[in-house]
């Protein structure tokens, strides 16, 4: 009896050696940080891997804080707000709504982007992470996205008109659709947010400075805009009947004008336009250090205008309102 004894106690020890060891290389034995061990003050994190912990099946972040790397559990309703990383595509804002979610969408594009790490501001319950939002703000990509980039929720490319001929080495007309949203997201990033129904629509073929270009309408609930791209990559906007250069295949944006300035402020204002106010350009100026385009927007009668908002758009395509109280220049919101 003593023998049975001893060797079910040997199995059992095997077994609990066996399950142990097991837990230690899947990574069940990982030591986690609570809240409580980041520095007083701290109220941003570095982010550079997101992982699952063996045998438990819960997720965790691995994050540094100054020069010191700290490793946090991801509560069950985790959630994040954060830009899609990718070296080739516009970059978009996304939310992310379980730990999962988080781990085969925006980590598993970050390991493929091969980003160092991104900024995010936090929220724990107890000593769980349950919300992350990212603070690196807008980051447009390299160049307009070439052949296999995606074009995110929401945006739809269509050809209404039918093409007769093979591009060869040249870019495809859906590369070229993907290139134009690339590049007004580069230009306006409150263009595009997740779900938002857009159409690209292939229209036809044109000579534009030289070379050849489709041509494309762009239809969104503001209304719709014509624009053309050609085999390199360059964009072009539909303005006053002539076709304008505004984004380079190598990443160029020309210098703004005074009729570009006020197209891109119409866009942006699309809300107070529709509700009969009006833009006025006030000509030119500085603001914050930089040369600036002044537009006002305001009620238009047919004895005066009268503003009640003062903007700006800066030649790196800052847009700015006027705090008439201070009068200091600060960040303009799209309406």
């Amino acid at each position: 009896m003593k023998r049975i004894f001893v060797g079910i106690l040997v199995a059992a020890l095997a077994v609990w050696l066996a399950l142990a060891l097991f837990a230690r290389v899947s990574g069940r034995n990982i030591a986690l940080n609570t809240a409580a061990d980041l520095p007083a003050g701290t109220e941003t994190m570095t982010v550079y891997a997101v992982n699952k912990m063996g045998l438990s099946g819960k997720y965790y972040i691995k994050a540094m804080v100054g020069v010191n790397s700290y490793t946090f559990k991801l509560a069950e309703d985790f959630s994040a707000l954060a830009y899609e990383p990718g070296v080739a595509g516009a970059v978009y804002m996304l939310d992310y709504n379980s730990p999962a979610d988080f781990y085969t969408q925006w980590y598993e594009s970050f390991v493929l982007s091969e980003e160092s790490g991104t900024v995010f501001e936090f929220m724990f319950e107890g000593d769980e992470l349950v919300f992350l939002t990212d603070t690196t703000g807008y980051s447009p990509p390299d160049g307009p996205p070439m052949e296999g980039a995606q074009l995110p929720e929401g945006v739809v490319y269509v050809e209404e008109f039918e093409l007769q001929s093979d591009p060869g080495d040249n870019m495809s007309a859906e590369g070229g659709a993907k290139a134009l949203f690339s590049a007004i997201l580069f230009e306006h990033a409150d263009f595009y947010t997740p779900g938002d129904a857009v159409t690209i629509a292939l229209t036809g073929l044109d000579t534009i400075d030289g070379g050849d270009a489709y041509l494309y309408t762009v239809t969104t609930a503001d209304g719709e805009s014509q624009h053309a791209v050609n085999y390199a990559g360059d964009v072009y906007v539909l303005l006053g009947g002539a076709y304008q250069f505004i984004y380079g295949g190598l990443g160029s944006i020309i210098p703004i004008d005074e009729e570009r300035a006020m197209f891109i402020v119409e866009r942006w204002m699309g809300a107070w336009l529709d509700e009969g106010m009006a833009l006025v350009s006030k000509g030119e100026g500085e603001v914050n250090g930089q040369h600036a385009f002044l537009i006002d927007l305001g009620t238009n009668t047919d004895e005066k205008f009268t503003a009640e908002r003062h903007y700006a758009l800066t030649d790196d395509g800052g847009f700015w309102l006027l705090d008439v109280l201070s009068d200091t220049w600060g960040p303009a919101a799209a309406e």
